[in-house]
């Protein structure tokens, strides 16, 4: 992983420059505005990679970010998960809270795509570094980390991980149930390419 260091003024501008379209962006999407933040974000991940390179964690939050924004918007999901995936390698060599993160937004578009073998698998590539599946649980906003043993997971589909029953009720009410389903014996990607 690239340790980053600011070798010029004009780097350490556009890094800070990136950081507040970040910020934007975020505004941009709670408000609804979502190819106004997609715009934003692009822009900002264009000035990380330029000014910290393409595996630094400065880049890896804004594509994990746009990765988000991607999951709702119809059309975007493969270039989420290509998002994802990259920012999950370059988050994961330090495995923090921000890497659990990241998982789990894999198992939400893995649920989304209507695997929950590989939504599973995702969120519980590291057991000991979970989070509750639940976007606005009060120790996500803390940046608090569990264990899978110390969480609960949905009775049908079995991929996703709360850390209260009132954290399940609010996923289920604003995401969840759309997409919740028994689990197949066989990821559909598997199934796809063998069959």
């Amino acid at each position: 992983m690239s340790a980053f260091v600011h070798n010029s003024a004009g780097t350490a501008m556009a890094v800070m420059k990136a950081a507040q379209l970040n910020n934007q962006a975020n505004q941009l999407e709670a408000s609804g505005d979502l190819a106004g933040a997609e715009k934003l974000f692009l822009e900002s991940l264009r000035l990380k990679i330029k000014g910290t390179g393409e595996d630094s964690i400065q880049t890896a939050l804004s594509k994990n970010a746009l990765g988000e924004l991607y999951m709702k918007m119809e059309g975007k999901w493969e270039d989420a998960k290509k998002l994802l995936e990259d920012a999950d390698r370059v988050r994961s060599r330090i495995d923090d809270f921000d890497a659990a993160c990241t998982r789990d937004n894999l198992g939400q578009l893995w649920e989304i795509k209507g695997d929950m073998v590989k939504a599973k698998a995702a969120r519980e590539r590291n057991p000991g570094s979970m989070i509750c599946s639940n976007f606005n649980c009060s120790l996500s906003g803390a940046n608090v980390k569990s264990k899978r043993d110390d969480l609960k997971n949905c009775a049908r589909c079995k991929s996703t991980w709360y850390c209260s029953a009132q954290c399940q009720k609010v996923d289920w009410k604003t995401r969840h149930k759309k997409w919740c389903k028994k689990p197949e014996t066989e990821s559909a990607e598997q199934v796809s390419t063998t069959g």
